[in-house]
């Protein structure tokens, strides 16, 4: 966890290299990212397994953005969170 400058481009799998990778606990097929745009806020869901293997694009981070990996600890949250936010499955380019 933490706040990271960004520089340059910056791609979810970059973001959360940078972060120190994820955790040993951590469920890398649900990963969300939550970008406040025009003062509504959205959120994209991700399979970091797939962006890995080539099957899925790496998503552009932006400053701003929030990062959540599923985890043990994290679970119910970002359940909860998915929710209560319009989820569309990418993001558009801004």
């Amino acid at each position: 966890p933490g706040l990271y400058p960004i520089e340059g481009r910056l791609t979810l799998l970059r973001a959360i290299a940078q972060a120190g990778g994820p955790t040993s606990g951590a469920n890398t097929r649900k990963v969300a990212v939550f970008r406040q745009v025009n003062g509504e806020r959205f959120a994209a869901a991700f399979n970091l397994d797939a962006i890995r293997a080539g099957d899925a694009d790496d998503p552009e981070i932006y400053g701003n953005d929030i990062i959540v990996v599923d985890g043990s600890e994290a679970s119910e949250t970002y359940g909860e969170v998915l929710r209560s936010i319009p989820l569309i499955a990418l993001f558009m380019a801004f």
